[in-house]
């Protein structure tokens, strides 16, 4: 029955009056009760049209709520950056001990996967005695060229900047150095309990280097973990930890060591501190603000004194770099490797090494009898036994196999074979800093003796033979290195 007929039936009925109606048949009902059917249970029609709506609606929502969570199950990007974001990563740098990382990043920013960088340093006996990481959150610089950290054991350059302190473990170097950070970065330095000696730990201090100086930054130290945490804003090139040295320690210095020693000549200016002065740089073709020129694990200056290319990857021959010659001695026949833009002169029994700069500076390598065929030690000694002469401080190094002795001052070298001396000679003129230190410790390591057999000239027979012009050969390999220091660091 259409809605409006009920109504008005309704309404009809509120109105009825049967006490004074005049049909019997009112009379007779105006004992009984009448019911009437509420409007509310005639719409039932319409709810059904509000229901088809709520279902609609409830549909609609699990669709996407199944969408979310079928991207979250296989989306493992999406995954890492919901987890990332509710907790800091971890790292292990001593053990089972561990650490949060702090990324700089609030805890509502959406970021990547941060890039985590590990390395460490080992000394002579392949035991690592100091480690280093870093954490870089995405974002943290513009350019898209990541920082790398490299390790290395100190050289004595380092040790120079400032003699009041030491250095505990490696040297870590940023390659590139002096980048602005967009997100602060968390470097962690660690070192081993076997390398604390007999300094306190409270005195350790995380550094940087620049301008030539020791610069110390505030780090939070964990002496259980052996760990400094530091939070950088920006990037310099060389990091480590410096302790001072204790009063005994430096009264109880001597002259073996350079930075003391007043009748060792300094070099130039090293700039980058890797060994290279920054003329040698000039002649290897270096860069002079890049301890690590070809980024392969090592200082520029060690790579030179050990014969390798600084310029040409790890452990690349030295003789194959484009950078240095073989001299063949016309009278002895030894070989020895120079600066290919240096000027060869053999006058008598000598042959002279010249930098092609006024400096007054050169390089000399003599020959002389050695009638009592005495060792390189034994020879030296005899020649100062007149002078007080402290014989348990003489550095020694093996050169193609033969123990040499260095003079006081390191600017001169002996090496016996035979009944023969071979000296070289560093001749500095009147500076006061040399130039061509590490070139000179090259041409040394550098040196093989007469191994073929062929029979020694006499200068004579050399002046007669039209043989007085010096003899070069280019290199057809990497000599082995039978080179080891003693007594030095």
């Amino acid at each position: 029955m259409p809605e409006n007929n009920f109504e008005n039936i309704s309404k009809d009925l509120n109105t009825l009056d049967l006490k004074n109606s005049s049909n019997p048949k009112f009379k007779e009902a105006q004992d009984e009760d009448i019911y009437v059917m509420p409007i509310k249970f005639l719409e039932k029609h319409k709810k059904k049209k509000k229901n088809v709506w709520v279902l609609l609606l409830s549909i609609f929502l699990i669709l996407i709520v199944l969408s979310v969570g079928v991207v979250f199950l296989f989306n493992e990007k999406a995954r890492k950056i919901f987890f990332m974001s509710q907790k800091k990563p971890v790292i292990e740098i001593n053990g089972d001990k561990e650490k949060p990382v702090d990324l700089g990043v609030k805890n509502n920013e959406k970021i990547e996967i941060a890039q985590t960088i590990k390395t460490e340093v080992k000394d002579k006996d392949g035991k690592v005695i100091s480690r280093a990481q870093v954490t870089l959150p995405f974002g943290f610089i513009d350019s898209e060229e990541k920082p790398k950290i490299i390790s290395q054991y100190p050289s004595k350059s380092y040790f120079m900047i400032d003699p009041r302190q030491d250095i505990i473990g490696g040297i870590y170097t940023f390659v590139p150095s002096n980048i602005k950070l967009k997100r602060s970065i968390t470097l962690i330095l660690g070192y081993d309990d076997k390398i604390i000696s007999n300094y306190k730990e409270k005195d350790f201090r995380v550094a940087f280097l620049e301008n030539g100086k020791w610069n110390f930054l505030e780090a939070q130290q964990d002496v259980e973990g052996n760990t400094f945490t530091v939070t950088l804003l920006d990037i310099k090139d060389v990091y480590t930890i410096l302790v001072s040295k204790t009063e005994e320690i430096l009264a109880g210095l001597d002259t073996d060591l350079d930075i003391i020693n007043p009748d060792i000549l300094p070099s130039t200016t090293d700039s980058d501190f890797d060994g290279l002065t920054d003329v040698e740089e000039g002649f290897f073709q270096t860069d002079p603000q890049r301890a690590d020129s070809d980024l392969g694990g090592y200082p520029d200056g060690w790579e030179v004194i050990n014969l390798f290319s600084p310029n040409d990857g790890a452990l690349y021959p030295l003789s194959n770099s484009g950078t240095i010659k073989i001299y063949t001695d016309p009278i002895y026949k030894y070989s020895i490797f120079y600066l290919k833009d240096f000027l060869v002169n053999f006058v008598d029994n000598k042959t002279i090494f010249i930098p092609p700069i006024e400096t007054g500076e050169s390089i000399i390598v003599i020959v002389q009898e050695n009638p009592e065929k005495l060792k390189s030690k034994e020879w030296y000694i005899k020649q100062f036994e007149e002078k007080t002469l402290d014989k348990a401080k003489l550095k020694t190094s093996i050169v193609d196999g033969i123990e040499g002795v260095w003079s006081v001052d390191t600017q001169n070298f002996y090496l016996a074979k035979d009944n023969l001396i071979y000296v070289f000679s560093y001749n500095s003129s009147l500076l006061n800093h040399l130039n061509f230190k590490t070139v000179f410790k090259m041409m040394i390591n550098s040196f093989k003796f007469n191994h073929k057999g062929e029979k020694i000239k006499t200068e004579e027979e050399v002046v007669k033979e039209g043989e007085k012009t010096t003899q070069i050969e280019e290199t057809k390999g990497l000599p082995k290195i039978e080179t080891e220091i003693k007594n030095e660091e």
